[in-house]
């Protein structure tokens, strides 16, 4: 019993996972609005599997907000490796929260 419970949970956290956007090039373009949501816009659009609430024209950015955790770690990040040219890989959430039906979260990063 335990292994089917322990075989449930995973694929569970896969489908998350799974149906996440993956970004990886050199960031292009970082934007902050007034209200502390951003974007980041890289040079290649995302593979993997973004959400469907990704609509084409985002389809190589992802939203980070600053009053989250994580979020000005996020913007020194891209503002970073904008600056230095850099190539980030980036994950989504597999969540379009931050700017709703349009682009796919933040999740993390690793500046190569």
């Amino acid at each position: 019993m335990s292994k089917i419970l322990a075989l449930c949970l995973m694929v569970a956290a896969c489908t998350q996972a799974c149906a996440a956007g993956v970004l990886a090039g050199k960031v292009i373009t970082v934007r902050v609005d007034e209200d502390g949501r951003g974007v980041v816009t890289f040079d290649a659009a995302a593979t993997g599997t973004p959400p469907a609430c990704v609509t084409a024209s985002y389809r190589a950015s992802l939203a980070f907000n600053l009053a989250d955790p994580g979020g000005k770690g996020v913007l020194a990040m891209a503002l970073a490796a904008k600056a230095l040219g850099t190539p980030v890989v980036a994950y989504g959430t597999g969540n379009c929260n931050t700017y709703s039906a349009v682009m796919e979260d933040w999740s993390y990063g690793v500046a190569n």
